[in-house]
């Protein structure tokens, strides 16, 4: 989009977004827009996206929101099951959300959706520990059912 002028905003202070609450996250991504008032924040994803219904005045700068990550990575995931059953493990409000059960089931309505919370992951991985045997022991009880 060479026409337009935008902003990215990493938002490094409050990460992961996954364990805040939808009004957490709404409060912050309002926070970023109301620092850069003329900029035009993207892209955003759940939970980032704010409601239909804007919160803020119409002369004010709107949230620029798009599917993000959920609908390509279900549409993915529902071309490579081999047995029609998908796993989707995420933060507790991925997971909460339903939203890769919704988008997976509209992919394939016979689809058998399993999720797990896995809210140690993200430090884990962070930490650089993917290899660690404290990483395979969390992901063991995660994963047993």
């Amino acid at each position: 989009m060479p026409q337009e002028s935008l902003v990215y905003f990493g938002d490094t202070a409050h990460i992961p977004y996954g364990s805040k609450s939808r009004q957490a996250v709404t409060r912050y991504s309002l926070e970023a827009r109301d620092s850069w008032p003329r900029a035009t924040l993207r892209p955003w994803s759940w939970p980032a996206t704010p409601p239909r219904r804007s919160p803020w005045p119409k002369s004010r700068t709107p949230f620029a929101s798009r599917p993000g990550v959920i609908q390509p990575g279900a549409k993915a995931a529902a071309e490579a099951t081999r047995n029609g059953r998908v796993g989707v493990i995420g933060t507790e409000a991925t997971v909460a959300s339903g939203a890769y059960a919704q988008a997976l089931k509209k992919c394939g309505p016979s689809l058998q959706v399993f999720s797990a919370a896995c809210p140690l992951f993200v430090p884990l991985v962070e930490e650089g520990w993917w290899n660690h045997s404290v990483t395979a022991q969390v992901a063991r009880h995660y994963l047993a059912a």
